[in-house]
């Protein structure tokens, strides 16, 4: 009850902690809202959720992540997120590599 009176958007149950999702702009004012009725908070950060998966063969995966992998070197980069959905069948290819 008290994530959803801060405004939250949603929750789930991560075992050891509680993640909340919430819009961007109401990101600290949640966090603050959860310190203010004595939950202990880790951190709060902006994350990218994929709404949408992507399909792409096994072949177009493995040149997504290689760019991936590139981008992720750069050094004013902080962060790369994709929306391709990664089955099982990609998975194995790209441990392959």
């Amino acid at each position: 009850m008290v994530v959803m009176e801060t405004g939250a958007d949603d929750f789930e149950d991560a075992e050891d902690e509680w993640i909340v999702y919430t819009s961007p702009t109401e990101l600290m004012a949640v966090k603050n809202a959860l310190e203010a009725a004595g939950v202990e908070t880790k951190g709060a950060e902006f994350t990218m959720e994929p709404t949408t998966p992507a399909s792409v063969s096994v072949s177009d995966a493995k040149k997504v992540m290689r760019l991936v992998d590139k981008l992720e070197e750069l050094e004013d980069l902080q962060g790369v997120f994709h929306t391709m959905d990664i089955t099982d069948e990609i998975a194995e290819a790209l441990e392959e590599e």
